[in-house]
């Protein structure tokens, strides 16, 4: 009965030290940014993000977005665009503390439009920490999964610039 005791307080000891460890850092903050792809002439995309966030550790954190997303399609020689607002989720994770991060992330759209999609995102972004604002420039992949039988799944890279405020 005591080597289980002992287990057990060892075990609880140590996650408590992991977790006192690890939470060093429990920051609220808030990022704009705006992504840029191009498809040649058959599809161009454009969105400004707002994300609220919080940060668990000195590197890991995660956050709520709201999207504004312009499509331009060029369908059959005539050119035509698409507004959807999405709403989604992104966790984010420092490779390199204060200078490189990894963010993966997914949406919905949030209106009744003629497209609707899920999107999935990845993108690897540079920063660099200037008091309590941190400038990043981020280079990323998104695939969109239509839900509208008018348009098809697609993948897209795009480029990404933005701006984080610690409060």
């Amino acid at each position: 009965m005591r080597r289980i005791i002992f287990i057990i307080g060892m075990t609880l000891g140590l996650c408590f030290c992991v977790c006192a460890r690890g939470q060093v850092k429990k920051d609220i903050w808030s990022e704009v940014s705006t992504q840029l792809s191009m498809y040649g002439n058959s599809k161009r995309h454009m969105n400004v993000s707002y994300t609220w966030g919080y940060n668990f550790t000195n590197r890991f954190s995660a956050g709520i977005n709201i999207e504004d997303d312009i499509t331009l399609f060029k369908i059959d020689g005539e050119k035509d665009h698409y507004s959807n607002i999405t709403a989604g989720a992104k966790l984010n994770y420092d490779i390199i503390k204060k200078f490189i991060g990894f963010q993966i992330g997914s949406g919905v759209t949030c209106d009744n439009k003629p497209w609707k999609y899920l999107y999935y995102d990845a993108m690897l972004r540079l920063k660099t920490k200037v008091g309590k604002v941190i400038p990043t420039c981020g280079f990323g992949i998104r695939y969109y999964d239509s839900m509208s039988k008018s348009f098809g799944n697609h993948l897209r890279g795009y480029v990404s610039m933005g701006c984080v405020v610690v409060m």
